[in-house]
């Protein structure tokens, strides 16, 4: 297996124990074999799936030397101070003119996806988020940007999304300190941000799995 291309430099190790914990930015060519990559959550993940969301721009990396671990470490991000806590009220239109609140979705697992059409990552996924709300029809999938309806119609042309479209999402992306695209919360049946994830995916497993515990807490 290729072990992660883009890390660059000798990371200086003569600091440390074999046996210590450390930071390293992901700009670091590692000292050690990796037997084992983690995501944040401790679960592991392949060397491509752990190349991919590195590659997002969310996370440092944390070494484990002694075992040949390797994990995923968040940047901090103002949005996770919402986990576990009531959505906030909203009320908007989507580009069907459908309109969508609190209430109509009691009872749901909503996942809030927010994206842009001019950010890569984003466009992207758009075939995976089809293939995913396709495998979930009992959850909502909304589909949240601070464009314009007509630069939505105009993209969706060309670029085929199953999701529910949200225009001019300024203010709830600001009420969610949403500070990186894309950025995917789930909510669930009670109301409560259960997950916040950052960065494209496109390992069905690791987001069919964060619906899944939904489903059952």
């Amino acid at each position: 297996m290729r072990r992660l291309f883009v890390i660059l430099c000798l990371l200086p190790i003569l600091s440390f124990s074999w046996a210590q914990k450390v930071c390293v930015s992901a700009s670091k060519k590692l000292p050690v074999p990796i037997k084992v990559y983690n995501d944040e959550y401790g679960h592991s993940i392949t060397a491509e799936v752990f190349q991919e969301r590195l590659n997002t721009n969310s996370y440092d990396i944390q070494l484990d030397s002694a075992n040949g671990l390797l994990s995923l470490v968040e940047h901090d991000r103002p949005v996770k101070q919402f986990l576990n806590t009531p959505l906030q009220k909203f009320s908007f239109t989507d580009i069907d003119d459908i309109k969508w609140n609190n209430k109509k979705v009691e009872g749901k697992i909503v996942i809030f996806h927010f994206w842009s059409t001019s950010c890569v990552p984003c466009v992207k996924e758009i075939p995976f988020l089809n293939s995913l709300k396709a495998k979930n029809p009992d959850i909502i999938f909304f589909a949240l940007s601070t464009e314009s309806s007509e630069v939505l119609s105009k993209f969706l042309k060309k670029n085929k999304s199953e999701l529910t479209i949200i225009p001019n999402q300024q203010q709830l992306s600001t009420k969610l300190k949403i500070n990186i695209l894309p950025t995917t919360l789930i909510v669930d049946s009670k109301g409560l941000i259960k997950e916040v994830m950052f960065g494209s995916y496109s390992d069905s497993l690791y987001l069919q799995s964060k619906i899944n515990k939904c489903r059952t807490q």
